[in-house]
Parts: C-alpha cells; structure tokens; sequence
C-alpha cells in the first residue's frame, strides 16, 4: 500500500469512526466502523490494533482540528471564547471515549492547555478577561468544569447544558 493510500485509509477510518462514536456513543463496535468505513478488516489492524487505539488516534485527530482553529482564530478578538465553546462542543460528543484511554486523557489535557494558552495570554493581555485569571491554573479548571457540566446531564439535555455552563462561564472571568 502506498503512503498516501495509506494515509487516506487511516483518514477514512477516524473520520467515519468519528461519525459513528458521535451519533451513537462509545457502544459502537469495530464491526460497524469496518463496514461503514468500505476497507477490510486487514486494512483496518493495519492503522490500529483496537478500539483503544482507534480512539487515541480521534483524540488526536480532534486536537489537530483545534490546533488548526486556534490558529485560525489567533487574530480574532473573541478567539479565546470561540476556541473554548468549540472545545466544549467536541468534548460533548467525545467525554465517553476518554474512558476507554490509558491514561485518561491528562496527556490530551496538556496538549490542549498548548493550544488554548496563546489565546488565553492574548485576551488576557487585551484586557477581554479577569486580571487575576492564571492562564496556567485557571484555564485547566475552566475545561474541567465544562466537562463537568456534560458528564451529568441526561442525553437530550447536553446540548442545553453545556451552553448553559459556556455562558455562566464566561461571564465569570469575562472584565
């Protein structure tokens, strides 16, 4: 297989596993990712040798998706905000995931601190958010207490919810 078939191949995979672990949540088999995927069995050990591995490589494939939109977002005044709501969107879909890792998610957290802090520092240098706000301590609590706000709501309330706790949020740390 070439490179880039391969690439292509493990595109397909997390894109559709993505597709179907957020439509149907974590109960979804290899099977049923195999068989939407249209690649064999073989194809798919090839990229990954489980669930777990497969779920590593979303995980992965969702923060390169933020690196990319915090980057995009860097010049926008409400980037920081924009970043976290979108991040807390992922994170609706994705939380249950986080439970088939092993090691759950701290090495996902602090790349995620990466991607947030230069927006963080640049609202806080523009004055958009609290001056006592510790880009370094509060930011992890911010993230926390989202993800908070999703791991308790009933399914047809998340969306709700998580809005809800986005607003009260930001209107605690906003100047």
């Amino acid at each position: 297989m070439k490179r880039s078939d391969a690439e292509h191949s493990r595109h397909t995979i997390i894109r559709i596993a993505r597709k179907l672990f957020m439509k149907e949540g974590p109960q979804v088999t290899l099977s049923d990712i195999i068989k939407h995927s249209g690649l064999s069995r073989i194809t798919f050990y090839r990229h990954f040798s489980s669930k777990t591995d497969l779920i590593h490589g979303i995980f992965e494939r969702n923060l390169d998706m933020l690196t990319w939109y915090a980057k995009r977002l860097e010049c926008d005044e409400r980037g920081f905000e924009k970043l976290l709501l979108v991040t807390a969107n992922m994170h609706m879909y994705f939380h249950e995931l986080s439970l088939y890792l092993h090691d759950p998610g701290k090495t996902f957290l602090l790349r995620l601190l990466a991607i947030f802090k230069p927006l963080a520092e640049c609202t806080l240098k523009s004055k958009k958010i609290r001056s006592d706000f510790n880009v370094d301590k509060d930011l992890t609590l911010l993230i926390m207490m989202i993800s908070g706000a999703i791991v308790f709501s009933s399914d047809n309330e998340k969306e709700k919810d998580l809005q809800r706790a986005y607003q009260i949020l930001l209107e605690g740390i906003r100047r």
